[in-house]
């Protein structure tokens, strides 16, 4: 049974067990494989359709990603799933947003966070609000990332929580957008300790990645090089193993 074998409040399933912490080329082999051959509606389809909606966005493929993800989401909803709609509607929102559809994205989010299911779950609340505030980065809201930023629970103190990676890297990138390179570098050394804690490489490299450019904005080449050596090295690994 697929029955609760997914996070009820994740963000994406590539970036999870699910999607083999995004390795792309096999989730796509492995979905196509199990798409064809699957009895029912059910949970299990549901995250095939996910899969290959994050998938075919990855590989820059939107009309294939949008149909994916829509009718994964559409699963969810059917089923009540959270595990389904949320991974769906961040990929959405992004799918949108990249397209220049921003407002779009916003009813889109806006409408997840009204179903009772979401509502009423503290982490489902946390991953759309999130995703809310990458899109007002993108808007270029200043105000709105700074308000989400000052809305946090426990913001960047505290022991992490493998539940609220989308969140924390989104607070990492608000610390980058909003120039406040200070914080950025000292969350995400935290945040990238913690990973490498946990062998998230997927979540290593955006994390390296970030570092790289909030430390040459501080004029700290060095650090930054090394950074981005360690992104791109993630990368050679990823693709050695496709």
């Amino acid at each position: 049974s697929y029955l609760n074998t997914i996070d009820p409040a994740g963000s994406s399933l590539l970036k999870s067990d699910t999607g083999h912490w995004r390795a792309i080329d096999q989730s796509i082999a492995m979905c196509e494989y199990a798409e064809s051959r699957w009895k029912g509606v059910n949970q299990g389809y549901g995250m095939i359709q996910v899969l290959l909606g994050e998938c075919w966005h990855e590989r820059n493929r939107p009309d294939k990603a949008e149909a994916c993800l829509l009718n994964g989401r559409r699963i969810g909803l059917d089923l009540g799933d959270t595990g389904l709609i949320l991974p769906a509607t961040v990929a959405l929102a992004q799918l949108k947003s990249d397209h220049g559809e921003i407002e779009t994205a916003q009813i889109l989010l806006q409408e997840t966070a009204q179903l009772a299911v979401v509502e009423s779950g503290e982490n489902e609340r946390a991953v759309i609000e999130a995703c809310r505030a990458r899109l007002d980065m993108k808007a270029g809201q200043s105000a709105a990332v700074r308000r989400w930023l000052r809305g946090l629970p426990a913001g960047t103190e505290g022991v992490l929580e493998m539940r609220r990676m989308y969140e924390y890297l989104t607070m990492l990138r608000a610390f980058l957008f909003l120039q406040q390179t200070r914080k950025g570098v000292r969350f995400g050394e935290k945040l990238l300790l913690f990973s490498e804690s946990w062998y998230l490489h997927c979540h290593i490299a955006e994390i390296s990645l970030l570092l790289a450019i909030l430390y040459d904005r501080r004029g700290e080449r060095s650090a930054a090089f090394r950074k981005l050596e360690k992104a791109l090295d993630i990368g050679q690994i990823g693709r050695a193993h496709v």
